[in-house]
């Protein structure tokens, strides 16, 4: 074997410039809203069955608990898919969604710890207060802060967000279509 086989001519071809990412903190947000607006339809759906059951097989009723979740559900699974996708135009919108819905979630979250710890909770037999009302305080606290750290994230990934998405999508140049008779004008 020569020496010359063993190392690759320069003059070959040159490198590919590398094509840039989208930014880790946005990819992040964006994972972290598809995995709440999965959640919350599963929520949706599991609203739907046991009110069904416990109403007696009524739809109607069984069918409007669900309404809510569902529609969470699907504009988080919206606004993950248009951040990672990069055809959202900004990330500051979703930002601030999620930075308000998850605040409010945290702040019910409190509301309802301090209901129970003062012992204003109205007794209701079907409710365990010791288990259930930890596990939802619970459940409200971790996915605000979840939807917390995806808007935080989404800030801080906006300009970073920008400029990929320049360089990933750019803008399309719409062509203007002459009317007939600006042809005939420029023709006289």
């Amino acid at each position: 074997m020569r020496d010359d086989d063993e190392y690759e001519d320069d003059d070959e071809e040159p490198e590919a410039e590398e094509r840039p990412r989208l930014p880790g903190v946005v990819k992040a947000a964006g994972w972290i809203w598809i995995g709440i607006g999965c959640l919350h339809l599963f929520s949706a759906v599991l609203t739907v069955v046991m009110m069904y059951t416990k109403g007696g097989g009524r739809i109607g009723g069984s069918m409007a608990g669900g309404l809510c979740p569902s529609v969470l559900g699907f504009a988080f699974l919206w606004c993950g898919r248009q951040s990672l996708s990069g055809k959202a135009q900004d990330t500051l919108g979703n930002a601030i969604g999620s930075l308000v819905l998850g605040s409010l979630q945290l702040g019910l979250a409190m509301i309802a710890l301090v209901v129970a710890s003062t012992g204003q909770v109205v007794r209701n037999r079907q409710l365990n207060l010791t288990t259930d009302l930890v596990l939802i305080i619970s459940f409200m606290s971790f996915f605000g802060t979840l939807l917390i750290v995806a808007g935080v994230f989404a800030l801080i990934g906006r300009r970073a967000y920008s400029e990929w998405r320049e360089v990933a999508h750019p803008k399309k140049r719409r062509r203007i279509r002459r009317r007939d008779d600006d042809e005939d004008e420029d023709d006289a």
